[in-house]
């Protein structure tokens, strides 16, 4: 029987259970179960537990997380949070909290569910009413927004207009700086995962109004037909953001097979999703995209959505070869769960699946050197050179961006922390 996981705010103390006249044993016996006083003991040498208890001494009292650290710089990167890059910081951010859900969901340990509620309170506050303008519906359905010609003029003339969204409603999007510039569908997605993973994993419902926003929020970047924009302010989809967004919808629906018009809507962005990049397979899309698959292949059992993922592998590794020293633990989300399913067909591929433990095998063996461990205070450069900081240990448990790049960043480990838990019972 696995433990009932007692999140913040739910717990009975010692004091309540005394009251019922419980004894000694029993008393201590069910306050383990419930997670009361220290936690079960973990395996403190475990690299996703390392992960996971880094990413929570990054978390600030905001709830948001300290971004990244440079060690030859000696603090963050200047140019990380300006214009276009604000987006993806809070999608990074997102992120972390989103790798911290996945932790919960294997681990149940009861301190990253206070972690998890803090961030999604803190995303709530970021979050951004959103909604579809007036008649917005029908100029989608025209599909003006795909013409392949004069799209700067045609974005800036709807904006202009106010027919990409307005800025009131059910809706909910999360955004950098509270500016509907940065209003990510991506940091929306990962925050609504984290979610629907916390309450999987704790059946605590206090979120739900968000969890629903949030979805509504996304929905207004769907055109009914085609992918999503990244955010509502600009016509482009994006090619992670279509990922990210299936994956937020194919674990919605999964959760929640009753909601009909999300399932429906669900079946139309997977007929989108498979055409789309069945015919242009895309690296960024490759790692988020196969997760959203392998999760409606198990709601769905179409095998299509397996063929899909054949292809995408394949695709990959006829591509351009990752960066030997590069960290590519996202990669390896999509890698990992590839295999799993595909060691399920009825046919298998075996060249295709021994590919995929070797690359598996040799890529997570990189990423580990990449973890910075406990009283670490070089980092190994190669060719007897190394980066000393007296400040590296305080970042035990993060994974660095690479060989060549000493700097740590949240969604580095999260991506690290989510492809250990991957592969964790898996021989390589």
């Amino acid at each position: 029987m696995i433990p009932r996981v007692c999140v913040p705010g739910a717990c009975p103390t010692l004091r309540d259970l005394a009251r019922v006249g419980l004894p000694v044993f029993k008393l201590l016996f069910v306050a383990i179960l419930l997670g009361i006083g220290p936690a079960l003991a973990a395996n403190e040498h475990d690299p996703a537990w390392l992960g996971a208890h880094q990413l929570m001494r990054a978390q600030e009292p905001s709830g948001q997380f300290s971004f990244e650290y440079d060690f030859l710089l000696g603090g963050p990167r200047a140019d990380t949070e300006r214009e276009d890059g604000q987006a993806a910081y809070i999608t990074r951010e997102a992120g972390a909290a989103y790798g911290l859900s996945k932790y919960f969901l294997h681990e149940r340990d009861p301190r990253v569910a206070h972690a998890i509620a803090a961030a999604l309170r803190r995303w709530g506050q970021l979050s951004l009413p959103v909604s579809k303008s007036f008649g917005q519906d029908t100029l989608e359905s025209t599909g003006v927004l795909a013409l392949p010609f004069a799209r700067y003029k045609l974005e800036a003339s709807l904006r202009w207009l106010n027919f990409l969204y307005r800025p009131t409603g059910d809706g909910r999007l999360i955004a950098y700086g509270r500016s509907y510039d940065t209003a990510s569908g991506g940091a929306t997605a990962l925050a609504l995962l984290t979610e629907l993973q916390y309450y999987e994993a704790s059946h605590d419902n206090r979120f739900e109004a968000l969890r629903e926003a949030w979805l509504k929020g996304l929905l207004v970047l769907y055109d009914g037909v085609g992918g999503f924009r990244k955010l509502p302010a600009f016509i482009d989809e994006n090619d992670l953001t279509n990922a990210e967004i299936w994956l937020a919808l194919a674990y919605y629906t999964r959760l929640f097979p009753n909601d009909r018009a999300t399932a429906a809507t669900a079946a139309r962005v997977d007929n989108y999703m498979l055409r789309v990049y069945t015919q242009a397979p895309n690296r960024s899309f490759y790692a988020w995209g196969v997760q959203a698959a392998a999760l409606r292949l198990s709601a769905t059992a179409d095998e299509r959505f397996r063929q899909f993922i054949a292809q995408q592998t394949h695709a990959y590794f006829q591509g351009a070869t990752d960066n030997a020293k590069d960290n590519n633990c996202s990669t390896i989300e999509g890698l990992g769960t590839a295999l799993h399913v595909l060691m399920k067909a009825a046919h298998s591929d075996q060249q295709l699946i021994d590919r995929l433990r070797r690359t598996i095998r040799d890529e997570m063996a990189k990423d580990l050197s990449l973890q910075i461990q406990p009283g670490q205070d070089r980092i190994d450069l190669g060719k007897g050179a190394y980066l000393y900081s007296p400040v590296l240990a305080q970042y035990d448990g993060a994974f660095l961006s690479g060989t060549r790049r000493p700097f740590v960043r949240v969604d580095y480990t999260q991506h690290c922390i989510s492809a250990l838990l991957l592969v964790k019972d898996d021989k390589y």
